[in-house]
């Protein structure tokens, strides 16, 4: 069993967080991927990709097909304090929810970049009252984790 847990008894859909698992090329290779240079052995421009085809995200696929940021709902118990306060509760939600979500370990990135916040106005229902929902998406700068050759070799 994982030791990310996705959905406790007290998840709390006020807050989510998600992340965005960004994977490209190094900048020497993305260039030569989707630029022609003069000076360089010229490829043919058929070769080259556009660079939204070098980036690559790591997203999820709900039950009707749709795409999703990888993340989940804020949990009192096991990400902390409320979120509003406490701006690593939510890195804290991120890092259990993508763990088990993908099995990807995101407990030693160091620097998280909020990139988008989003505020969903919902509606009173027959069980919920009016609420605010914030869903939060991050970029972990995963490169600082990642092993050298040597590591992982």
């Amino acid at each position: 069993m994982s030791r990310f847990q996705f959905d406790p008894a007290d998840s709390d859909y006020s807050f989510v967080a998600k992340v965005m698992l960004l994977s490209s090329p190094n900048s020497e290779e993305l260039q030569e991927k989707t630029c022609n240079f003069v000076d360089k052995d010229s490829k043919d421009r058929d070769e080259l990709v556009h660079p939204t085809r070098a980036l690559k995200f790591l997203v999820g696929l709900k039950e009707n097909r749709e795409i999703m940021a990888i993340g989940g709902p804020w949990s009192p118990s096991l990400d902390g304090a409320n979120p509003a306060s406490d701006p690593t509760t939510l890195i804290k939600t991120a890092i259990r929810t993508c763990g088990a979500l993908t099995g990807i370990d995101l407990t030693e990135c160091t620097k998280w970049t909020k990139f988008l916040q989003i505020h969903y106005r919902r509606q009173a229902t027959a069980t919920k009252p009016a609420r605010t929902e914030v869903v939060v998406i991050f970029f972990p700068d995963v490169w600082g984790v990642m092993p050298n050759k040597l590591e992982y070799d």
